[in-house]
């Protein structure tokens, strides 16, 4: 039995090693995204008092996220790693945390811990949030913190820390607003029902405080500022519910053209065996259904998308995009899995494990065909970029190195060209001017552009002053040198 023992735990550690260590390797080579670069340069760059009050309204200031960016780059410089490091360490948290959440759900079967963890980690658009320096990653992954302490023990002060790890979520992104609000519902029900001390409340209510006091100027200047216009109110399942899936197919259609279809029947299903498992819980064991482990995440999983779609009903506020609603999907997965394992008994368990085995399998699947060390699903035009700049710098160096490489760019890659050039190569290129349009008022050495760019109204331009001087991405981006 230790034997086996042990050869699950070699296993299940070799995985999340094995996960981790891709979260690093994609965070050393795939080149610094659009979002990001505004993040490190934008924001990061500011005043930690600029950066707290949302001096600058614009929602790609995550709070926690520059704060940690700006004290590393101080202690490490401009360098890729050092600014994605925040969110490397949240897939170490992400990936622990799972494990732990299993240990949870799982006290007696311990082998289906791995089959869990790799759901966990099947949706790649949410891992690769792990290698880039957005708050994204970083709050989700103490969000796992948060509801491993909620759903270890209400009886204890596990329920104040789940509100502290809750709150700090909030502060790395504010769309975790959604699950706080849950929790908190969730916290001051138990509370009354537990009739918890005044020393309990007491830490409840300080910690959401301080966390109104701190996000109250950010939330206050998005609003008046009009920030929330980068999303939409067309529903929650076309807003949230359809990018989310989406986005994490990464456009891998494993039912052709029945493909959402398939995918909608399938969360439909498991979406109505957590709301069934919820009343059977409180059917069958009353108030002590909430010291269930299932009946907790289910519960809050639940809640969070009342609040939301409340939200937006009540104060008219957009909802969630794929990417700020990435949470959803590990509370979705530890909802479903835990309801399943706690109900198992009702159908053969050799039937259900056999169909979680199943499920786990295909989310291996999933993993292995969106292995990806080129570029970000959110930003792929950027995954060129580290090449680019290495053959300017090189084109720079065969020159006589008397004046800087004079160099310019399509306005999607300007902000990371501008990271690699500060970072990297200042020495050589002159900072890419902004430039919503092509600009043809100057011809200078070097134009990196899209294949839309060469063949449109500047198309002209561009043959009578520029060669291609190097193709990407089957020549959807190319590098053009000035003509001698």
């Amino acid at each position: 039995m230790k034997k086996d023992l042990r050869l699950q735990d070699i296993i299940l550690g070799f995985f999340g090693l094995s996960v981790f260590v891709y979260i690093v390797v994609r965070a050393v080579r795939i080149p610094i995204t659009h979002d990001e670069a505004g993040t490190i340069l934008n924001f990061a760059s500011q005043s930690v008092s600029d950066i707290v009050t949302y001096k600058d309204p614009i929602p790609n200031n995550h709070l926690l996220n520059t704060l940690l960016i700006k004290a590393l780059v101080w202690l490490g410089g401009l360098k890729e790693w050092v600014c994605r490091l925040p969110n490397i360490i949240a897939g170490a948290i992400y990936l622990w945390f799972s494990v732990s959440i299993a240990s949870l759900i799982f006290k007696k079967d311990s082998w289906l811990q791995l089959p869990f963890l790799i759901l966990c980690c099947a949706n790649p658009f949410l891992m690769e949030f792990f290698s880039l320096a957005r708050g994204y990653g970083l709050s989700v992954a103490l969000m796992m913190v948060s509801l491993y302490f909620f759903m270890r023990d209400i009886h204890s002060k596990d329920i104040i820390k789940a509100v502290a790890f809750g709150g700090l979520a909030v502060y790395a992104n504010l769309t975790l607003l959604n699950y706080f609000m849950a929790l908190l519902v969730l916290v001051g029900f138990i509370g009354l029902w537990q009739k918890q001390s005044w020393s309990w409340w007491r830490g409840v209510c300080l910690i959401t405080v301080v966390l109104v006091l701190c996000m109250m100027g950010p939330v206050y200047m998005m609003i008046k500022t009009n920030q929330f216009h980068f999303w939409s109110s067309n529903g929650f399942y076309h807003d949230t519910y359809l990018s989310l899936l989406q986005a994490s197919l990464e456009g891998k259609k494993y039912f052709g053209n029945q493909n959402i279809l398939v995918f909608n029947f399938l969360i439909g299903v498991g979406i109505l065996v957590i709301s069934v498992g919820v009343v059977r819980s409180f059917m069958h064991f009353k108030m002590k259904a909430l010291d269930r482990v299932a009946t907790k995440a289910s519960i809050l999983f639940l809640t969070t998308i009342l609040y939301n779609i409340v939200q937006n009903e009540l104060g008219n506020i957009p909802f969630l995009n794929a990417r700020t609603s990435l949470f959803l999907y590990p509370l979705f997965m530890i909802s479903i899995t835990a309801m399943w394992y706690e109900w198992s008994f009702l159908i053969r368990r050799w039937i259900i494990s056999l169909l979680f085995v199943s499920f786990s399998c295909f989310a291996l699947l999933h993993i292995v065909r969106s292995y990806n060390l080129h570029s970000s699903y959110e930003w792929w035009y950027d995954g060129d970029n580290k090449k680019v700049v290495q053959l300017l710098e090189a084109e720079f160096r065969a020159t006589d190195q008397s004046k800087l490489l004079r160099f310019k760019c399509n306005w999607l890659f300007q902000p990371s060209m501008t990271f690699y050039v500060k970072a990297q190569v200042n020495h050589a290129i002159t900072l890419p001017p902004y430039h919503q349009s092509i600009d043809t008022l100057e011809v200078v050495d070097f134009y990196y552009i899209t294949s839309d760019d060469y063949n449109g109204s500047a198309s002209s331009w561009f043959k009578s002053n520029y060669e291609v001087f190097q193709s990407f991405a089957w020549d959807s981006r190319l590098l053009m040198k000035k003509k001698q």
